[in-house]
């Protein structure tokens, strides 16, 4: 990427399983803390937030199916991150 991603932080819906996980493993790979909201699976939601926090680094939350504002609030929370 032209610019460096470090320490952002991105919340990625339906973060989970398939393409929203690939996002996740793509955004985490930069250097972003991520919040992976997802619908049912909390097993999967659960394993791909140890496999980012452990392979990259970063911090990571997992959100199941909440309204707009939580996640937001979550988020912030990550800011404890140093440059965050």
């Amino acid at each position: 990427m032209p610019y460096s991603l470090k320490s952002r932080r991105l919340l990625i819906t339906a973060g989970s399983r398939g393409l929203g996980a690939e996002v996740v493993r793509r955004f985490a790979a930069e250097g972003c803390d991520v919040a992976i909201n997802y619908h049912e699976n909390t097993a999967a939601a659960e394993e791909l937030r140890g496999e980012v926090e452990a392979k990259y680094g970063v911090r990571a939350v997992i959100l199941k199916g909440v309204s707009f504002f939580l996640p937001l609030m979550l988020l912030s929370g990550l800011r404890g991150r140093e440059g965050g």
